[in-house]
């Protein structure tokens, strides 16, 4: 997403540098946060928990 031209969703994520990844499971919980390049194990972990 571009975080100048949707602030709100950017905002409502705690998203204020690039790249940022957010993990999100079913209910829009946040299973995952990471800004610049994630650990390859812990973005796994994050994306099994989002999808249990």
């Amino acid at each position: 997403m571009d975080i100048t031209s949707d602030f709100e969703v950017a905002s409502k994520y705690g998203v204020q540098a690039t790249p940022t990844i957010v993990v999100l499971d079913k209910d829009g919980d946040v299973e995952g946060f990471f800004v610049g390049v994630p650990d390859k194990a812990e973005l796994k972990d994050a994306l099994d928990k989002a999808t249990d």
